[in-house]
């Protein structure tokens, strides 16, 4: 097991808690007193803690640690455990049970530390003048060396050190538009019930086994640990809390100041203050739409790359002078005669439509020569005024299965945002779709999005290699399409191989999540049909 690092901030990172903290600084001395609270005991502290430890314990005191250091000491910690329960893994005694309970400990200690030392590292961007790192750092380090081994004997304080590292672990990158007073008071008082909570076990721990015996008889130490954490929890939710009520107010303050640009063009009414508003407009819009795709499965970050890429092999195998027949013009105008491709594309109904393409592909390859058809519609209907959305479940020429559900639904909802991002002025919507792509509600997400945006295609390219079931994808998918209905303008394509997982059982139960074979139409072409370009 490998100790958890100490979070070390990246440049932009501190750049953001320097702002956070530079803001109305003249606030920091009174929002900081807390943690100056837990600076100014540390020599108390250490001075009644003193007699109890050994001279080695000491020892570690004396070094000054910091960071690294204390990196150093978990991970040793950690180790120590781990040979721990090697010694024991096959054996079923008691002292064996404790061994691994003791293993466990110590990575649950690791991890409450790891998330604590974040806000430690928060604090230290606050002055100059104390030495916030320095206290927290000696506190951590007296409690791995004094108490982290012994806490394996009493599971309610185990399961305590799981309840704070959930808690710290919550703490955030602060940004300067969270810069109060109060905020800046609530990381202070985060940094001190740590220390005050780090303190109470250390003491507790450092004394005899007699000692410990009594005082939990005269005055049970889980009752003040229990109020420690009741504190820290409430704390931390109070940071969430502040954070939310500051984001919203952003939000407000930015579509405050797109109104009143509005009110400034209407009374202007000229080309240079129209020019000016657009320009606003557009950087907003894609201030919104690099939000969402932070937000987004770490997939759709390069899909544009990726499409181009996948073409490319596309043209490599079906391109000119290849061993494979070409796609050519012909190919594209024998799908473009038949009657389902003529029913899909001139649907103007306000019921969804699908078209599937099927067929075999002529040679040794695992791409299907209807892909690049997919391609040449999707540019069509783009051309048209669509907004579309195209993903390809195969990449490689390869069996190896394409992306997985959240992907797929992350891909298309990234790209209709793209193509569409005039929709996120509607900071209503906006907040509708953070919230569900917070919660991971994909379809949700899409659903809302394709009601705002109107006219909508969607390309689904060898939909039959998507990981897992493709019914249990498509299904909710077009369930939810189809439901739809005098809502927006929305066509559906999809291509794949005419075997493996979408036999004709799977193509007819869809269908009838359709509607029927009028919502859901089949072609079906081998390469095989179509005749040679001699062109």
């Amino acid at each position: 097991m490998d100790a958890k690092p100490i979070p070390k901030f990246s440049a932009s990172e501190e750049h953001s808690l320097k702002a956070f903290w530079k803001k109305d600084s003249k606030d920091n001395a009174i929002a900081c007193k807390p943690a100056e609270e837990a600076v100014v005991t540390a020599e108390d502290f250490k001075v009644k803690i003193k007699k109890r430890l050994t001279k080695h314990q000491w020892g570690y005191l004396e070094d000054q640690p910091d960071a690294e250091s204390l990196r150093s000491l978990m991970q040793k910690s950690l180790d120590d455990a781990s040979k721990a329960m090697e010694r024991h893994s096959q054996d079923n005694t008691c002292m064996a049970r404790f061994g691994r309970k003791t293993s466990d400990t110590a990575y649950t200690t690791n991890g409450f530390l790891s998330a604590y030392a974040g806000v430690v590292q928060t604090m230290t961007q606050a002055t100059s003048q104390v030495d916030y790192g320095n206290v927290a750092y000696q506190t951590m380090t007296l409690f791995l060396v004094v108490a982290a081994n012994k806490i394996a004997r009493e599971e309610k304080i185990d399961e305590t050190f799981r309840t704070l590292q959930s808690e710290f672990s919550r703490m955030k990158i602060l940004d300067e538009i969270h810069s109060t007073e109060k905020m800046k008071s609530f990381i202070a008082q985060a940094y001190r019930l740590g220390i005050d909570f780090l303190r109470e076990v250390t003491f507790y721990y450092s004394g005899s086994r007699l000692r410990r015996l009594w005082e939990n008889i005269v005055d049970p130490p889980q009752l003040t640990l229990d109020k420690n954490v009741a504190d820290i929890t409430s704390n931390m939710a109070e940071i969430d809390k502040e954070k939310s009520i500051l984001d919203s107010k952003r939000l407000y303050e930015v579509q405050a100041g797109i109104q009143e640009v509005n009110l400034k063009v209407e009374s202007k009414r000229n080309k240079k203050t129209t020019k000016t508003l657009q320009q606003i407009h557009l950087q907003k819009e894609q201030q919104l739409l690099a939000e969402l795709k932070g937000m987004l499965m770490p997939a759709v970050h390069d899909i544009h790359q990726a499409l181009e890429r996948y073409r490319s092999n596309l043209r490599d195998t079906f391109g000119d002078g290849r061993d494979l027949r070409s796609f050519s013009e012909t190919s594209m105008h024998t799908i473009r005669q038949r009657q389902a491709y003529k029913e899909w594309i001139s649907s103007s109904s306000r019921k969804p439509c699908v078209l599937l393409l099927q067929g075999e592909t002529e040679g040794t390859t695992h791409y299907n020569w209807l892909s690049p058809a997919a391609f040449r519609i999707a540019e069509e209907c783009r051309d048209q005024g669509s907004a579309v959305a195209f993903h390809c479940c195969q990449r490689a020429d390869s069996m190896t299965p394409g992306d997985s559900r959240p992907v797929v639904l992350s891909s298309i909802l990234y790209q209709l945002l793209k193509a569409r991002p005039i929709v996120l002025r509607d900071l209503a919507l906006y907040k509708i779709l953070e919230t569900s792509i917070k919660s991971s509600k994909f379809d949700k997400a899409i659903e809302d999005l394709m009601k705002a945006v109107g006219d909508v295609v969607l390309v689904l390219d060898r939909v039959e290699r998507i990981k897992g079931e493709v019914e249990e994808f498509l299904d909710p998918l077009l369930r939810s399409i189809s439901a739809m209905t005098q809502v927006s303008r929305i066509k559906v394509l999809m291509t794949a191989s005419p075997y493996a997982q979408l036999e004709s059982s799977v193509v007819d139960s869809l269908k009838g999540t359709m509607g029927g074979s009028r919502y859901f139409k089949v072609l079906k072409l081998n390469q095989t049909d179509v005749d040679w370009d001699f062109e």
